[in-house]
């Protein structure tokens, strides 16, 4: 998927990529010392059993958002085709492993965001996904606006916003909003360093106080 950004992360030595159209694989860490041919072995999914959509599969902006190993589960966030033209960012879960992955929904939101929406931006590329571990309960997930702009300020929307997901029970809650394109996330202390990026680059860099509480009033 040329359109689409690999990503990557760690666990046990060993490095683990899965493409935007959905490959997973991986490779022992010191490989990268020892050869300027890397070597990645394959990791069978049910990847295709999972998402039918063509356009994950093709030359587009659907497809995998981001990869993040946490307590020997790994977690893909990726563009969930809900109806005809109408996406959202969903996660995916499975139990890692080196023989074959078996992904199971995790997130997915019930609404969804369509080409043709009220705001007039077909906006593909917004879809955020970033998935970092938040503390022994909770993941953080961005969700982008996927062009529909007005959703990152409402807040009963996931749109826009960045989340904080409970591990056991899926339950979410809203740790910030009024974002567009959230992509970059990290913790801090107390503290999140968020940027934000546009169609041409990025727009923004952010840092969200967790010690103040978000206004859903």
């Amino acid at each position: 998927n040329p359109l689409s950004t690999s990503y990557f992360d760690f666990s046990d030595n060993k490095i683990f990529l899965i493409s935007g159209d959905g490959i997973l694989s991986y490779s022992n860490f010191e490989n990268f010392k020892i050869s300027d041919n890397l070597k990645l072995e394959i990791i069978p999914t049910n990847l295709k059993s999972i998402v039918t959509d063509n356009k994950f599969f093709e030359n587009s902006y659907i497809g995998v958002k981001d990869l993040k190993i946490i307590d020997q589960n790994i977690f893909i966030s990726y563009s969930k085709k809900i109806s005809e033209d109408c996406y959202n960012t969903s996660i995916l879960k499975g139990d890692l492993s080196l023989e074959k992955v078996s992904f199971k929904e995790f997130f997915s939101p019930e609404n969804c965001v369509s080409g043709k929406n009220d705001f007039g931006v077909n906006g593909k590329w917004a879809q955020g996904g970033r998935i970092i571990n938040f503390n022994s309960d909770e993941i953080l997930f961005t969700v982008g606006t996927w062009g529909e702009e007005d959703l990152a300020q409402d807040k009963e929307s996931v749109f826009g916003k960045i989340l904080a997901i409970n591990k056991n029970n899926n339950k979410h809650r809203v740790i910030s909003y009024g974002h567009r394109n959230p992509q970059g996330l990290a913790k801090d202390g107390n503290f999140l360093i968020e940027s934000e990026h546009g169609p041409s680059g990025g727009d923004e860099l952010n840092v969200v106080n967790l010690s103040s509480k978000v206004d859903l009033n």
